[in-house]
């Protein structure tokens, strides 16, 4: 994971490109490696091929998820 500072313009949890960049309350984080429950370490281009995350997706916080 790499973070920098900044404004990113979006919401937090926004998907900013197609390198599992996201906006962060303060600057943005990308995810460079993740592993799924029961499966190998995947970079994030590898996770990307097989699970198709259009940018500007908001992802949810469980935390702060709001009901509507």
């Amino acid at each position: 994971v790499t973070f920098s500072e900044g404004d990113a313009h979006e919401a937090p949890g926004t998907l900013l490109d197609d390198q599992l960049t996201i906006a962060c309350g303060k600057g943005t984080l990308r995810i460079l490696t993740l592993q799924r429950p029961g499966r190998a370490v995947l970079t994030a281009a590898e996770f990307l091929r097989g699970n198709a995350m259009p940018t500007c997706t908001v992802l949810a916080c469980p935390e702060t998820k709001t009901d509507s």
